[in-house]
């Protein structure tokens, strides 16, 4: 047990150091490419930070699983509730007003796209095609934004280039890998010493499992928003959320269509869409930029943990939580 108490401390520590080499490595690419730290946030981390959720589901479609829907889905609402939740908790999140009017105007749109594609019980060929193409418009839109500089503040005039541009390429990259490969050792230390003390196996499988994936998003924001990087933090679940819906189910689509269950049409599809509401309006001032505080973060945190627990009771046969939504609906 000792070990695997090692492997956590270990796995700990080592996301907080590259969170913090990741965050400073992609904060001078943006300034080094003259581009926002939103836009960079968006297409590098948010790329890279769902690169694991596009693998899994890809493998697991492969092999005919509902885990390739159930992971790009439940990744959406942890980005959210467990990630913006704990972020705003310990560090409250500026959101400027521009950013509303694009950014966010587009996750709006993606998630109840990919609500409204599903919502027939099936994702077929024809929903991945239309993912594919939105997913093409999309990196259009922020390519095009970031080639001609249209998106307003490009750069903070007050930040400095700390580092070359080959430097924060390989910050950021290694920084990335780093993250994830310590978010992995974390969570092998932590179900290995919870099967070590007899804990369940659907419960470590919704718990540990299920938070350990979003780790890497998770250090990272908070990274960001310790170093005052607050549009990095937004623009990486900003992007990874996109890139789930578009590029993750368009993969899954076209690789093995699928049956959506009705739990993911009554309980999880619905709740991602409020989330994103939620996280659209707590970041909407009518006096100028935003702010998601620690109420906010503790709102959001609480509904993500409200949705695990019931997760846990409804595997364990003591709640369906189901079939209560279906009987209110």
């Amino acid at each position: 047990m000792m070990l695997y108490g090692f492997y956590i401390l270990l796995g700990l520590i080592g996301l907080v150091y590259s969170a913090d080499k990741f965050v400073e490595g992609a904060s001078n690419l943006a300034r080094n490419l003259g581009m926002s730290a939103i836009l960079v946030g968006i297409i590098i981390v948010g790329i890279g930070t769902s690169a694991p959720e596009i693998l899994v589901s890809s493998s697991a479609a492969l092999e005919g699983s509902d885990l390739a829907l159930g992971n790009a889905i439940g990744s959406n609402i942890s980005n959210i509730g467990l990630i913006i939740g704990l972020t705003a908790l310990f560090v409250p999140l500026t959101v400027r007003r521009e950013l509303l009017k694009k950014e966010f105007a587009l996750l709006i749109a993606v998630t109840f796209l990919g609500i409204y594609l599903l919502s027939d019980g099936n994702l077929v060929r024809l929903d991945a095609f239309f993912f594919l193409i939105s997913l093409a418009f999309v990196m259009y839109f922020f390519v095009m934004n970031a080639k001609h500089g249209k998106h307003n503040e490009p750069v903070e005039e007050e930040s400095e280039i700390t580092m070359t541009m080959g430097k924060s390429i390989l910050y950021t990259v290694l920084g990335m890998a780093a993250l994830i490969g310590f978010s992995k050792l974390l969570v092998f230390g932590a179900v290995s010493l919870a099967k070590a003390m007899g804990v369940d196996d659907i419960i470590i499988g919704l718990t540990i499992v299920s938070v350990g994936t979003s780790l890497p998003e998770l250090s990272a924001c908070i990274a960001a928003a310790r170093q005052k990087q607050a549009d990095l933090a937004i623009g990486n679940i900003v992007g990874s959320n996109i890139f789930n819906i578009l590029a993750v189910l368009s993969a899954s689509g076209f690789i093995h269509p699928m049956e959506v269950k009705q739990e993911m049409l009554v309980r999880d599809l619905p709740l991602m869409g409020i989330l994103t509401i939620g996280f659209l309006l707590v970041s909407f001032s009518p006096k100028g930029d935003g702010k998601i505080n620690r109420v906010d973060g503790f709102l959001f945190l609480t509904i993500f943990v409200l949705y695990i627990t019931s997760l846990v009771l409804e595997e364990k046969g003591i709640f369906d939580t189901t079939k209560f939504l279906m009987e209110v609906m």
